[in-house]
């Protein structure tokens, strides 16, 4: 019996080619994307998956949550964590702490390298299993001055000679010994060189020696206090859920009764595989709520878009059906019962997406490396994982041949054999669920499609807003603290050499992960409201080298600012600090306008060590965001100091546009006469942002695929129906011809009828995208707001698409010769 079904579905597909060819194709679409979709969660949750230890190894995430203030979420945790977790957690055996320390200048020889350096426990090498192909990993980092490097850095520094045992100068100033080379990290996995890494280095070195470990040792052992990424390998047989239920009392015990009146700390520890999308999670969602996750929106997108292939499939089937009445009504003459028919319909559409399936995976192996390439992501990483992923697979195959088969086989099943017999046709289901299929086809992509309008308007008003601005280049140089140059002594090289316009310098670079937060309030008194404020400390001339205007007042300047100042730590020789704050703050504290706030006096807030502090304001400048992730952080404060208290101390130079190469070679002619064998590291303000922002165009380019996929499926849908209604309708449109209508109010017709189930998919879809778009643009400190355009924009492309995909097909019919098709009715 089955044998006969398989040869009677076959048939019937070869005998409609074109139907044929539209249901495959839309099936591949939408398989091809929800297989591309499973890929990059899978590639992502088995991130670091292929370590010995992988299973029984976590990564300490830490939340700060500070009086009046939202919660701060972030996966690194304090630097004191694994010394007290070792003492109060018995099934704690190993951890491992990390930092990254980019761009540091390296150099042997004559050859010289700016490298991203990463600072770890020896335990690091421990845990992780990195491709050594020099050195032995137990004691690689036993040595404080032994250094591990990739063997890209190793041809760059050394060429073809052996690495092993050679000196690496770092900053120009540590003499550190090779004593491992490792190959490329394997993929997935949260480290590695590339750009997309958590942790990316070229270097690992041992984090108790590097002047950043250095520091943090100095620091107390307080909870309340960041310090990079935390990585624990728990004892065999503990349970992680088990682990995480007693830090809460373990933080309760660790944090001071003082700390806990001004901050409530949370811990949690998570798998390692989680880290990827843990990363994401907080920069898209923090602001969100719980239960979302880029990995579940993401297949939450491809079974969308594939759900919509299947509605194309099932809206084409159905239309067809009305063809196919004469041999259903024989075959129920004959005994053929209901459940008979939907088989019949639900092998048909297996046959189809068998086929669909091996088409889906040929784009998928043709698109894979440009998508590796674009986002540094393997789609078909999952074929690697035995035979549990085609499980999947096979899983998903069924249940498309289901839905896509059963509600033609719904409409075949109830046909009446005298009438189909009589006639040869049936109705072929109901006109109206034909409709609410390609509304709801259209609806899905309407829905992606505004999406992709929101993110592209976001990132232009970014653009405009960050970089437009700046008709002249700016570019960043060097971190000056951990080699040891002189910024005045620098600064006042490059000033007044050709292409030169400006140069400062500031301790947090534009876009940067690095921040310092702290509090202001209008008055010294302890009850006062507090307000969250960023910090940094500024030299002259940096509102002009990143030609920021000051709004009212003035800026820092010769004649009345001398004397460094440091918001970390008071100066008694200074009871009052000057600050330029910028609008946003000065409008927060209450002043009506910016040239209110000149002269007025805020405060820094009392804590345990020290009296409040009176900040004057002297100037008012306009916002600078250039920082991309929302916070509840009000506003920005600006003190003076061209030597960093705190964070680094990056000179920022802005250079003519018309001499950008002469004002580059004096960049570097300046810092070559200053420094030896410490390459310049010269990064424009341009590139930091895309660098910063790359993570945002990969969730982008990832909806522009699925919406488009989407809108060719939807289109072909209606391509489709459009087909057989319009050969439906020749009868009708005749008659409508012979009473005198035109080739124009036909068309009309026509197009009038087939648009309003997209417009009505369009209405449909825009409460889901307003709640969507509000929640991607909640991500971004920045953001604009959301209008009508991405919505009208929507709908006109949507409207523009149907039309163009049937327009051939309302032509035709329009044009139709009333004479010859009344003949034959």
């Amino acid at each position: 019996m089955f044998r006969h079904y398989i040869t009677t579905a076959l048939a019937n597909l070869l005998r409609r080619p074109f139907t044929t060819a539209a249901g495959i194709l839309t099936l591949a679409l939408g398989l091809a994307c929800f297989i591309a979709a499973y890929g990059i969660a899978t590639y992502w949750r088995s991130a670091d998956s292929y370590h010995a230890n992988a299973a029984r190894t976590v990564v300490m995430a830490q939340s700060w949550t500070y009086v009046g203030e939202a919660p701060e979420q972030s996966t690194q945790s304090s630097h004191a964590l694994p010394a007290l977790l070792k003492a109060d957690f018995p099934e704690v055996e190993t951890t491992a702490r990390a930092m990254e320390e980019a761009d540091i200048p390296a150099s042997a020889g004559s050859n010289r390298a700016i490298a991203n350096t990463a600072a770890v426990d020896p335990e690091f090498l421990d845990i992780f299993d990195l491709p050594f192909v020099a050195g032995d990993p137990r004691t690689a980092l036993a040595q404080p001055n032994g250094v591990v490097i990739t063997s890209s850095l190793a041809l760059r520094l050394f060429g073809q000679a052996p690495a092993l045992g050679k000196s690496i100068l770092l900053s120009g100033k540590e003499d550190l010994v090779v004593t491992g080379v490792i190959g490329p990290v394997r993929q997935p996995s949260f480290m590695g060189d590339g750009p997309d890494s958590i942790l990316r280095f070229d270097l690992l070195r041992n984090l108790s020696s590097s002047p950043s470990g250095i520091a943090l040792d100095r620091l107390p052992q307080q909870l309340n206090l960041a310090g990079g990424y935390n990585f624990v390998q728990l004892a065999r047989g503990a349970s992680i859920e088990a682990f995480n239920a007693r830090l809460p009392a373990f933080v309760d015990r660790r944090i001071t009764k003082e700390e806990k009146e001004r901050v409530e700390v949370g811990l949690t520890a998570f798998p390692i595989s989680e880290f990827a999308g843990r990363e994401l999670d907080i920069a898209l969602f923090a602001g969100t709520g719980p239960g979302l996750s880029t990995i579940s929106i993401l297949l939450g997108l491809g079974i969308l878009t594939l759900a919509v292939a299947c509605m194309n499939y099932a809206g084409l089937a159905t239309a067809l059906a009305s063809g196919r009445a004469r041999e259903v009504g024989m075959r129920r003459v004959l005994g053929a019962g209901v459940l008979a028919v939907m088989v019949q319909a639900w092998l048909e559409a297996l046959a189809l997406t068998l086929v669909a399936v091996v088409i889906a995976f040929a784009v998928l192996a043709l698109a894979a490396p440009a998508v590796a390439s674009s986002t540094g992501i393997d789609i078909l990483y999952f074929m690697q994982g035995g035979l549990a992923p085609f499980g999947v697979i096979a899983g998903v195959i069924g249940a498309v041949s289901l839905a896509a088969g059963a509600y033609p086989g719904l409409v075949l099943s109830q046909v009446r054999p005298a009438a189909a017999l009589r006639s040869g046709r049936s109705r072929s289901g109901s006109g109206a669920m034909a409709r609410l299929l390609v509304g709801v086809q259209f609806a899905s992509a309407s829905f992606l499609l505004i999406l992709v309008a929101v993110m592209y308007f976001q990132r232009a008003h970014l653009s405009d807003a960050t970089l437009a601005t700046r008709a002249d280049p700016v570019v960043l140089l060097n971190d000056l603290r951990p080699i040891g140059v002189d910024y005045e002594t620098l600064a006042n090289r490059i000033v007044g050499r050709p292409g030169i316009k400006a140069v400062s310098v500031v301790d947090i670079p534009p876009w940067g992960a690095l921040s310092n937060t702290q509090q202001v309030a209008a008055t010294a008194d302890a009850a006062a409201a507090k307000t969250g404020i960023r910090v940094k400390s500024i030299g002259y001339d940096y509102f002009e080298a990143l030609n920021l205007k000051i709004l009212a007042g003035r800026e820092f300047d010769r004649e009345h600012d001398t004397a460094p100042v440091s918001l970390y730590a008071f100066r008694v020789s200074q009871p009052v600090y000057s600050v330029v704050i910028d609008s946003r703050l000065a409008e927060h504290m209450g002043f009506a306008t910016p040239e209110a706030a000149i002269g007025k006096t805020i405060w820094q807030p009392a804590t345990a060590t020290r009296a409040a502090h009176p900040l004057e304001i002297i100037g008012v400048a306009e916002p600078e965001a250039m920082r991309l992730e929302a916070s509840d952080i009000t506003g920005q404060v600006y003190s003076y100091a061209t030597k960093a208290f705190w964070g680094q101390q990056r000179p920022i130079i802005r250079i003519d546009r018309s001499k950008t190469a002469e004002g580059l070679a004096s960049v570097r002619q300046a810092w070559d006469g200053m420094t030896s064998g410490i390459q310049a590291d010269i990064r424009f303000f341009d590139d930091l942002f895309e660098q910063s922002y790359r993570k945002y165009d990969r969730i982008g380019q990832l909806f522009i695929l699925l919406a488009s996929t989407a809108f060719v499926i939807a289109s072909i849908g209606l391509l489709g129906i459009a087909v057989h209604s319009a050969s439906r309708r020749r009868h009708e449109i005749a008659v409508r011809k012979t009473l005198g209508s035109s080739v124009a109010g036909v068309v009309n017709l026509l197009l009038t009828d087939f648009s309003v189930p997209v417009l009505i998919g369009n209405l449909i879809a825009w409460p889901l995208s307003y709640v969507a778009a509000q929640t991607y643009l909640s991500a971004f400190a920045d953001r604009i707001e959301l209008s009508p355009a991405p919505f009208l924009l929507s709908m006109a492309i949507t409207l523009a698409i149907a039309w163009v995909a049937i327009i051939g097909v309302v032509l035709k019919a329009a044009s139709v010769r009333p004479a010859e098709v009344l003949r034959r009715a």
